[in-house]
């Protein structure tokens, strides 16, 4: 295997047995089993971009539910598609502050002090895991080197939803 996927694997492995500690020890912290949660969907898809990137195999995890009888998305067409589309941004002024402060509150949540450090190592990363725990509440980072520059959102009619996207499809749409 190519390190890039060693690595992916490790990651990912670490991030199931977190969050399977999370859910165990933390079943009434719905914030710690969330956040475990996040870093599983994180690690996953890192792994899945690694195999694609070294073999050109598809996402392994994109059709994990298609042969299940679990209750699916209506297919039919009357049924209205409609999807939230933001805009956040922000001007860092304190990219140190902000990564120490992502990295304590993931601490906080119940992440170990490595996976924190991992998902808070650059200024994207730490949005990204503040968002993850707070929900875009932004004014949570006014004091930690990040002030808005302005946001806004929109309600669209989509074809396809998220879910109902391959994963090709929702790399395309920028998620």
């Amino acid at each position: 295997m190519s390190t890039d996927i060693d690595l992916a694997c490790e990651q990912l492995v670490k991030a199931l047995r977190d969050h399977a500690a999370a859910a165990l020890s933390y079943s009434d912290s719905s914030a710690m089993v969330a956040s475990a949660r996040q870093g599983v969907r994180s690690a996953a898809r890192s792994y899945a971009d690694a195999i694609f990137e070294a073999t050109g195999w598809g996402n392994v995890f994109a059709d994990i539910h298609e042969d299940e009888d679990e209750e699916t998305l209506p297919e039919s067409e009357e049924v209205e598609r409609l999807s939230v589309m933001g805009r956040w941004d922000f001007l860092v002024e304190d990219p140190d502050a902000l990564m120490r402060h992502a990295c304590h509150r993931l601490i906080e949540s119940g992440w170990d002090e490595q996976a924190a450090a991992e998902h808070s190592e650059s200024p994207s990363a730490a949005l990204d895991s503040l968002a993850t725990l707070d929900g875009w509440d932004v004014r949570r980072y006014f004091e930690q080197g990040a002030k808005t520059a302005g946001y806004g959102w929109t309600v669209r009619h989509v074809e396809k939803t998220l879910w109902e996207m391959s994963h090709t499809e929702r790399r395309d749409a920028g998620f």
